[in-house]
C-alpha cells in the first residue's frame, strides 16, 4: 500500500506542471512580476519569472515576462533568446515580436521593421506595433513609410501622444521641420507634458533655423556650453538638399 502511495505521490508531481493549481499559483506569482515591471524594478521581475520558469519551463507567459525584465535591465542576448524560445512555442506570439523587434531596432531595423509588419498584418489596428514600425522605419531613413504608419496608429487611436510625437520627428527628418514644430508646441505646452516632449520640440525648433527658441527649451536642465553642442547635433539632422 505504501508502495502504491509513492508511486502516485511520483506521477502527480510529475504532472504538477500541467495542474490547474499550478497554473493559477503561476499566474498570481506573474502578476507580481508584472507590477514589478511597472514598477521599476526589473530584477525583481526577473526573479520571479525565473522562479515559475524553474518549475515550467515552456510557460510562454513567465518566459515573456523574462524577456521583458531582461530586456529593461540592458540584457539584450538574453532577452532575445526568451523572446524566440516564445516564438518557437507559439510562432504567431504578437508580444514576442514586439519585444524582439525593439530589441532589433538600434542593431537591425530593417528586422525589427519585418517583425513588427507581421504582428500589423495579423492586428491591422495593434497601435504599438504601428508606432514601433513607424520608428523602424525612420531609423531606415524611410520616412514617408514611417508617417503613413504613425498616422494609421492615430487613425485608431487619436490620442496617442507618442505616435504624434513620432510622426512631429518623422516629418521634421523628412525636412518639414516647421510642421513638427506646429505639432509638438501645443503638445509640449500643455499640462500633462514631460520633459522628453520639451526636449523633441526643441530638436524642431533648432531643425527649422529657431536656434534661440531651441535654447530657451533647453535652458532649463542644460549649461549653455551643452546647449550650443545639442543645437549643433540638432541642426545636423536636417536633411541634405
Amino acid at each position: 500500500m505504501r508502495v502504491l502511495f509513492v508511486v502516485a505521490a511520483l506521477a502527480l508531481a510529475s504532472c504538477a506542471a500541467q495542474s490547474p493549481a499550478l497554473r493559477s499559483a503561476a499566474g498570481a506569482r506573474l502578476s507580481v512580476a508584472d507590477a514589478a515591471l511597472r514598477g521599476g524594478d526589473p530584477s525583481l521581475a526577473l526573479h520571479v519569472a525565473d522562479a515559475v520558469l524553474a518549475r515550467q519551463p515552456t510557460n510562454v507567459e513567465a518566459l515573456l515576462r523574462e524577456g521583458d525584465a531582461l530586456a529593461a535591465l540592458g540584457r539584450t542576448d538574453e532577452a532575445a533568446l526568451s523572446y524566440q524560445h516564445v516564438l518557437a512555442l507559439e510562432p504567431g506570439s504578437r508580444a514576442a515580436r514586439i519585444g524582439l523587434g525593439r530589441i532589433r531596432l538600434k542593431s537591425d531595423p530593417a528586422q525589427a521593421e519585418r517583425l513588427f509588419a507581421e504582428v500589423v498584418r495579423a492586428h491591422p489596428n495593434d497601435v504599438v506595433a504601428l508606432d514601433d514600425r513607424g520608428i523602424a522605419l525612420d531609423l531606415e531613413g524611410r520616412h514617408q513609410a514611417a508617417a503613413v504608419s504613425y498616422r494609421a496608429a492615430l487613425a485608431v487611436q487619436p490620442d496617442d501622444t507618442a505616435a504624434e510625437v513620432n510622426l512631429a520627428l518623422s516629418l521634421a527628418l523628412a525636412g518639414h521641420a516647421r510642421q513638427a514644430v506646429a505639432m509638438l508646441r501645443p503638445l509640449a505646452q500643455s499640462e500633462t507634458a514631460n520633459r522628453r516632449i520639451q526636449d523633441d520640440l526643441a530638436v524642431a525648433l533648432a531643425m527649422s533655423g529657431e536656434t534661440q527658441a531651441a535654447s530657451d527649451v533647453l535652458a532649463p536642465e542644460l549649461s549653455r556650453s551643452q546647449i550650443t553642442t545639442a543645437i549643433a547635433a540638432y541642426r545636423a539632422l536636417q536633411p541634405g538638399p
